[in-house]
């Protein structure tokens, strides 16, 4: 069953009204960067063409591995180390995202000597992880239409959020890390607004354990699909098609340049 078909099941007017009003203070913004240099090493070489060659690294779940890009251009990870290459700026590119992760099994897929001997001498790791938690607790609560494991559900994400962090961190206390948020593809049934609310919730939980760690950055794109979903969705009405990740992609190359 698609997520759409969950949402619009799920929902009757009064828990959308009741959930509104509890979500009603978070706000979905785009963080502006506060400096005006760029992040890092690779950053650097994009901004000025500065001879240091970064590695980077891509973490996560199928957005990171770019499912959905019609042009096989392996999503906004691929166009962005591709464009770093034809800079002379990349010297390595290594993607370990798998379609489907959830925050539990980034966890358990930062355990393998692999993983952690690449993140160890990375420069950039950048990652997108929670769409597929906030997806099977939507399925849970259809099944069950137990509500209150919503608020159970939010607590292990953001302990899992917090560790994956934390792990990260441990293993390359010098890399530039860039979490990108994830959005709500819903944009036209019944629920869209509930939605909403809960995507904000989760972006706003992953957004403040990344801002507590330095050279750690949330970038937020659930504006980029909000307006007109249907214009960046691939066939599943799900993924982003290659226009979304073009705009992906282009968020955050300008997020590293301070752009």
């Amino acid at each position: 069953m698609q997520i759409h078909q969950i949402v619009a099941t799920l929902l009757i007017p009064l828990l959308v009204s009741q959930l509104l009003v509890k979500f009603t203070d978070d706000k979905d913004t785009v963080p502006m960067p506060n400096e005006t240099t760029p992040h890092g090493k690779l950053a650097s070489c994009l901004a000025d063409g500065a001879q240091e060659k970064a590695t980077v690294i891509g973490l996560g779940d199928s957005l990171t591995v770019g499912i959905g890009d019609e042009y096989n251009l392996s999503g906004y990870f691929g166009r962005l180390t591709r464009y770093a290459n034809e800079k002379n700026c990349l010297y390595e590119a290594m993607n370990f995202s798998e379609k489907g992760f959830t925050t539990t099994d980034l966890l358990e897929q930062l355990k393998r000597d692999d993983v952690k001997a690449a993140i160890e001498r990375a420069d950039v790791i950048i990652l997108t992880i929670g769409a597929n938690d906030l997806i099977q607790l939507l399925k849970e609560v259809h099944l069950s239409l137990k509500f209150d494991l919503i608020e159970k559900e939010e607590k292990r994400y953001a302990k899992n959020i917090a560790k994956v962090l934390s792990e990260i961190r441990s293993l390359n206390r010098n890399a530039e890390i860039y979490y990108i948020g994830f959005y709500n593809p819903v944009d036209d049934s019944f629920g869209k607004e509930y939605l909403d609310s809960l995507v904000i919730k989760w972006n706003n939980i992953s957004e403040q354990y990344v801002k507590e760690m330095e050279r750690a950055h949330f970038i937020a794109i659930n504006d980029l699909f909000s307006r007109d979903a249907k214009r960046f969705l691939s066939e599943d009405k799900f993924h982003p098609n290659h226009l979304g990740y073009e705009v992906i992609e282009k968020r955050v190359r300008s997020f590293m340049l301070n752009k």
